[in-house]
């Protein structure tokens, strides 16, 4: 099976934008104006959803997605366990009970600035999400695309009690159901030829109105995280329409050709490894943010040297840790017997004929 490039290049694209929002917030908080921290977020966490959904489309079997997100399970596990024995041996004194909450994704006591287990509701809510849509999928195919409309609909839907407290009971759960599950069926609606494209245009519509409706748009928008935990209408909309934007600029040549670069598509195709070292990366900016911000530099001086660092040593945290899990798994035995140079098939004997 080929490698879809635009796919591994907007994968890409889209651990490229976490690390830039992880420079934006967390070190690059005491600095960056308001602004910067709504506009930022229309590229992120929705479109990882998207593209989880068109990937899915090109795995051969449910029984392979399956292992695909034990693989993931597994690769987190270890991941965090090295967190938790790095926190030791740093002289955080963390029980281990802490270790097996994180195993289970219980994430509630992490530090304010601990970039690293502060990303990590991620991987709760992709495990969740990729369980109920692979069991939807594998059971009746057809119904994603109108499982995910409705789920769209009630989302919007839901923007009609004003009153409801979004942070509290069963509200958060539902909330993020009805919004990165569609987002994955339509990823994959997409990709397998079921979604006309005058669903996304009315989606895309709806979004607008949103957008249109919002009181007091412009502050809204500058601060878009409150609508991001748990997602809410507001939220989707500047991400469904970003998808869009995305969508129609691969159509053009050059800009696919930008996604099926080298950089884009290693990392693209790495994207776990670059998720789980950005983590440590923007924790580690904490450091230089600290030292230059006595100088009182402008953001737009500050922010791309740190962007571009945080960016360098996520890459290089990332090629450390693939590196690692594969001398790893190189050096593990193996219970599976040997494979056996297969027979040659014997040469076809040639009838001869005289005179032919």
């Amino acid at each position: 099976m080929t490698r879809d490039l635009v796919l591994d290049g907007l994968k890409g694209l889209a651990v490229v934008s976490v690390v830039f929002i992880h420079s934006v917030f967390w070190s690059g908080d005491s600095y960056t104006p308001a602004w910067l921290h709504g506009a930022c977020l229309w590229l992120d966490v929705p479109l990882f959803f998207f593209l989880a959904g068109w990937s899915f489309s090109k795995v051969p079997s449910p029984q392979k997605a399956w292992q695909n997100l034990w693989r993931l399970q597994r690769r987190y596990m270890v991941f965090v366990a090295l967190v938790w024995l790095g926190y030791l041996l740093s002289g955080h004194h963390l029980p281990p009970i802490r270790l097996v909450e994180w195993f289970l994704h219980d994430y509630h006591k992490a530090e304010w600035d601990d970039a690293v287990m502060g990303s990590m509701w991620f991987m709760r809510v992709y495990l969740g999400v990729s369980a109920v849509a692979i069991t939807l999928i594998w059971f009746h195919e057809r119904a994603a695309l109108p499982v995910a409309l409705v789920l769209v609909a009630a989302l919007f839907f839901s923007q009609l009690a004003p009153d409801a407290d979004w942070s509290a009971g069963w509200l958060p759960v539902v909330a993020f159901g009805m919004f990165y599950l569609p987002l994955f069926l339509l990823g994959y609606c997409h990709a397998t030829g079921q979604l006309p494209g005058y669903w996304s245009a009315l989606i895309a519509l709806q979004a607008i109105w949103q957008l249109c409706c919002t009181p007091d748009l412009r502050n809204a928008l500058i601060h878009l995280q409150s609508y991001k935990f748990p997602p809410q209408a507001l939220y989707f909309a500047a991400s469904w329409l970003s998808v869009c934007a995305l969508l129609l600029m691969v159509r053009l040549r050059p800009v696919a050709w930008l996604f099926t670069r080298k950089p884009l598509l290693w990392m693209g195709r790495n994207a776990i490894y670059v998720f789980f070292a950005q983590g440590i990366s923007a924790t580690l900016m904490y450091a230089p943010v600290g030292l230059l911000n006595d100088l009182q530099l402008q953001w737009y001086v500050l922010l791309p040297p740190m962007f571009a660092l945080n960016l360098y040593c996520t890459i290089m945290g990332a090629r450390l840790l693939k590196a690692v899990e594969e001398r790893v798994e190189k050096n593990l035995p193996t219970t599976s017997p040997p494979r056996q140079a297969p027979v040659p098939a014997p040469a076809a004997r040639r009838a001869t004929k005289r005179g032919a």
